[in-house]
């Protein structure tokens, strides 16, 4: 879809950009970068980001933006619940013909077609370079166990330091824990750009700590050109498509493309798979949060769950996205219907949460070897 064909003379009457988040602020780039049509401001559902600035533009509750701007034209940029949103809209009463549902492979006009596809060129060809890095992992596991860590509020450092001897994963902010413990990861993730942004400037703490750093190659301009070829960094294919209401796509070759969950857990069991780990056990992953937006776009508040860790700290809406658990359980069923195909064991061994796609055990069951098959490392 290219836009400008899509409102012609319309879209210079103003437009409304739905979503604040990483695709909402790349549509406004490309939109002042083409000179294209007059934004008006930014709408989301997160309220702590309404009453907020974003490149000059108010973000505005979607009821505020209607009530200002009826008149306008709305964008939806959205990566999931695009559906969810238009028929918010639509409830609002904005008209269908007002409501322009833009993807991650649409266009404004034809030189922003042009300047992406050139992007697209030399993106693909980087990632030719650099993101087959792994496929010297293939299998290097083969037949082992381990265990993917989440930074939910049920995670101890006595869990943590229960794991010696075992391959881990840790992702994301997991590094704020290393002064109140020995535990490393064998491996360590992250993928969004949020996350990226805010584990920058302990990039050099992060890979001493572990053997394997993971990352995504879409946010490669992020990071210093020093780590394309860092001996510990693998830069991943990772490709982003809409999958609601049904679950996302499971890579069985991760050294070509993984594909995104909206949670860095879906990367990492990705991964796992991909380096021939047999039997995956999941610790410290609530799939709960005590803010999480729901499909209609309301927010549903848990005040008496804890988010994160002790030393972790709170989550902070303005700081990131309010977690989309509709999303990361389908990402869970998704997971689950390929382990199962693939003769591969998942096992949940978080303390309490809800996440109950897969079996449970305790921990200490599986450490003491009850009801495990595969040997640690």
């Amino acid at each position: 879809m290219i836009l400008d064909e899509v409102l012609g003379q319309n879209g210079k009457k103003g437009i409304v950009i739905f979503g604040v988040g990483v695709f909402g602020e790349d549509f406004c780039k490309r939109m002042k970068a083409m000179h294209y049509g007059e934004l008006l401001c930014f709408c989301d559902n997160n309220p702590q980001k309404q009453g907020e600035v974003k490149f000059g533009l108010d973000i505005l509750s979607p009821t505020d933006a209607v009530t200002r701007y009826k008149e306008a034209y709305f964008v939806i940029t959205l990566w999931n619940h695009t559906r969810a949103a238009k028929i918010q809209l639509l409830q609002l009463c904005i008209r269908e013909d007002k409501i322009v549902i833009f993807n991650q492979d649409d266009y404004i006009n034809a030189k922003d077609m042009h300047l992406q596809r050139r992007k697209d060129t030399a993106y693909e060809a980087w990632c030719k370079k650099y993101t087959g890095k792994i496929a010297g992992l293939k299998d290097r596991f083969r037949g082992k166990r381990c265990f993917i860590i989440g930074n939910g509020g049920s995670l101890t450092i006595e869990d943590l330091e229960s794991l010696q001897g075992e391959y881990t994963f840790g992702a994301n902010r997991i590094y704020m824990l290393y002064g109140r413990t020995w535990w490393r990861p064998t491996f360590y993730c992250v993928y969004d750009l949020l996350r990226i942004r805010m584990i920058r400037e302990n990039l050099e703490e992060i890979i001493d700590a572990s053997d394997y750093v993971f990352t995504t190659a879409e946010f490669k301009d992020e990071l210093p050109e020093k780590y394309y070829e860092h001996p510990k960094f693998y830069y991943l294919n990772n490709v982003k498509k809409k999958f609601f209401p049904d679950p996302p796509e499971f890579s069985n070759d991760a050294s070509k493309i993984i594909y995104d969950g909206q949670t860095v857990t879906f990367m990492a069991t990705q991964i796992a798979v991909y380096m021939g780990f047999r039997e995956i056990y999941f610790l410290g992953m609530d799939n709960h949060y005590s803010a999480e937006l729901k499909q209609d776009g309301s927010v549903a508040y848990d005040q008496n769950f804890k988010d994160y860790p002790d030393g972790m700290g709170d989550i902070d809406l303005k700081e990131t996205v309010i977690p989309q658990i509709e999303l990361t359980t389908l990402s869970f069923h998704s997971t689950k219907k390929f382990v199962d195909e693939h003769g591969i064991r998942v096992v949940n061994v978080t303390r309490g949460g809800m996440l109950d796609v897969f079996e449970r055990m305790s921990l200490e069951d599986v450490l003491e070897g009850n009801g495990g098959i595969c040997d640690a490392v």
